[in-house]
């Protein structure tokens, strides 16, 4: 759903969320295993997301990735 979403106002740059959307999916408490998909697979809780703070002592093309 949440592709389709993104879809239909980015019909081009839908691959662009692919990463995210499989973060959301294996992060998300599944009912069914008691458990994320992450933990499941890993036997620990997945890495948090940290927030990127730009530094002026960066590389360029690291900053445009994070």
């Amino acid at each position: 759903m949440y592709l389709r979403c993104y879809t239909q106002q980015n019909p081009k740059d839908w691959y662009k969320l692919l990463p995210w959307a499989n973060y959301w999916y294996n992060t998300t408490f599944q009912s069914v295993i008691g458990m994320t998909p992450y933990k499941a697979a890993f036997a620990q809780d997945p890495p948090p997301i940290i927030k990127y703070e730009p530094q002026s002592a960066d590389n360029p093309m690291m900053q445009h990735q994070l």
